[in-house]
């Protein structure tokens, strides 16, 4: 009878992780939250498992982590801890499988989400792993970092940290539309094709594609936190009736719940609404993210990580009473609240100064370069400095008549109105000099002295025929001492035309600020137009 236990036992055991459903939302918004099937998570309600004196968890971790790191191994076996005779023991495996890709999300960021367990008569468990196509690792790491530099900077407090991860993710990736349609059919928008894609359930989804489940949101949150030293741990449960992810963070000694999907919400009429953070579901004790308005009701290790209360609110709490991201900028925070751009010095906790009133209200926002580029309406967008002063309306190569977001495009530099995971219309943002000039440089936003090598400025004629010019770039350091000087162009410069030229490959280590000037080509006398590229 023994033998033939085992035997049984040998039978491969497939868990297919991909089955998804979405759980509406009684709100009075209109929006729905996102939550799929328990398969892809930890086991809510599982018992400790217990062989022998205790398990060895280490075991399987160590396993794991070295055939992840190797990025070829696709194959784990280790040394059973545990009796055969234990119920649900595979399950137990499989917990403390996805504890460690849960633990090690940057170094676990192509893991597929499908793994096959075996067990053999020797007391040898077997785990197949298989990883996602297409999926290298610098591009990943590249997208990683970039976000970091936009959600960090020095002298920031572990809150503003916290809040800055959070409304990065939830501001920047949207919920993937197949899952958020049900999973019946691919969606097409525009003219992308959504369809069963595993990466949505990892930390790549986010950051490279823009595009997740709730694991995925979970997983990046907990890539941001680890790269600044703040103690996270990824959270499953049940919440709205489905099962769901999300995280709990350490803040000054206490855990509070964090939910960065639920921040990022579908709409039934607009879908994903780009530039736009629900704060709600930020820094919560227990009592109020299970309670009939929060709607999480289980979790694991929920005595493990107890979180007693929310966050006490103050006078800074801007994110009470706002529904925009942050951006952090230049060991500057900016934030919106009321309908007013604010800016916080990095280790205030938001301790502001209003900069400019925007309006009654913020649809969407986002910063591009030294602007802010916002819309009231989801129609309408307007466009002002960083420093306050005259808000400009930006207009669009096509009209929108329904309430879109705002998104930027990964170029960088293509502003986009996003509505039901659509483009609706798209804008090229460039800046340019004094456009009433007789010539006029234009380059593109996001150009500064840190990133200008072998970029492209364009020199406009602006009506006026320029006999014959030339383009002078001068590199200087923070204390304005000159370390290069490169002639650009001698080229003549017919009326109406326009004249690009290509910055040199070779930037000075040093260098803080690129100076260009026009100048005639036969007095060396400036012609009107100069620009300066400061240090990012």
């Amino acid at each position: 009878m023994e033998k033939m236990k085992k035997a049984l036992l040998c039978l491969l055991l497939m868990f297919l992780l991909s089955t998804a459903a979405l759980a509406a939302d009684s709100e009075a918004s209109g929006t729905v939250h996102a939550a799929f099937d328990g398969k892809y998570l930890l086991s809510s309600q599982s018992a400790e498992l217990t062989a022998d004196g205790g398990t060895d968890a280490d075991v399987l971790e160590n396993a794991v982590l070295s055939a992840v790191k190797s990025h070829a191994a696709t194959t784990v076996w280790f040394t059973s801890p545990y009796s055969m005779e234990i119920a649900n023991w595979q399950n137990q495996v499989f917990d403390l499988y996805w504890r460690t890709i849960f633990d090690h999300a940057e170094e676990c960021f192509n893991v597929s989400t499908e793994v096959t367990l075996s067990y053999n008569n020797t007391d040898q468990i077997r785990l197949s792993i298989s990883y996602l196509e297409n999926q290298g690792k610098a591009v990943y790491e590249a997208a990683v970092e970039k976000a970091c530099a936009a959600c960090f900077c020095d002298g920031m407090t572990d809150l503003e940290k916290i809040i800055s991860c959070y409304s990065w993710v939830a501001a920047n990736c949207q919920y993937d539309p197949y899952t958020a349609n049900g999973r019946t059919a691919d969606v097409t928008v525009g003219s992308v094709v959504y369809g069963d894609d595993p990466s949505v359930f990892t930390s790549y989804g986010v950051f490279v594609n823009r595009s997740a489940v709730c694991q995925g949101y979970a997983l990046a949150m907990g890539v941001l936190l680890d790269r600044v030293g703040i103690e996270n741990v990824l959270t499953t449960g049940t919440a709205n009736g489905g099962d769901h992810a999300w995280n709990r963070v350490k803040l000054n000694g206490v855990w509070y719940h964090v939910d960065a999907t639920w921040a990022d919400p579908v709409y039934n009429t607009y879908k994903d609404i780009p530039g736009r953070v629900f704060y709600k579901y930020l820094l919560l004790g227990d009592s109020t993210i299970s309670d009939s308005d929060y709607k999480h009701t289980s979790w694991q290790d929920a005595n493990t990580y107890p979180c007693p209360s929310d966050y006490p609110s103050g006078e800074n709490s801007f994110w009470q009473n706002s529904t925009q991201p942050i951006q952090v900028k230049d060991n500057t925070i900016y934030y919106i609240m009321g309908g007013t751009l604010y800016s916080a010095a990095a280790g205030t906790n938001f301790a502001g100064a209003a900069i400019q009133r925007l309006g009654t209200d913020v649809t969407a926002s986002l910063v591009c370069g030294d602007r802010l580029y916002y819309t009231p309406d989801g129609e309408t967008v307007f466009s002002c400095p960083l420093v306050g002063g005259t808000a400009e309306r930006v207009v669009f190569p096509q009209a929108v008549t329904t309430m879109c977001g705002l998104r930027m495009n990964s170029d960088g530099q293509t502003l986009e109105l996003v509505s039901g995971w659509a483009v609706k219309s798209a804008l090229f943002l460039l800046k340019n000099t004094d456009k009433s000039q007789p010539v006029y440089f234009t380059w593109g936003q996001t150009l500064n002295a840190g990133n200008c090598a072998g970029a492209s400025i364009t020199l406009n004629a602006n009506g006026q025929e320029i006999k014959s010019v030339r383009i002078i770039a001068v590199y200087s350091s923070k204390d304005g001492k000159v370390l290069k000087i490169a002639l650009l162009s001698g080229s003549a410069l017919p009326a109406y035309g326009t004249y690009v030229c290509v910055l040199p490959q070779d930037i000075p280590s040093a260098c803080a600020k690129v100076s260009l000037f026009a100048l005639d080509g036969d007095g060396w006398q400036p012609v009107s137009a100069c620009a300066a590229l400061n240090a990012a």
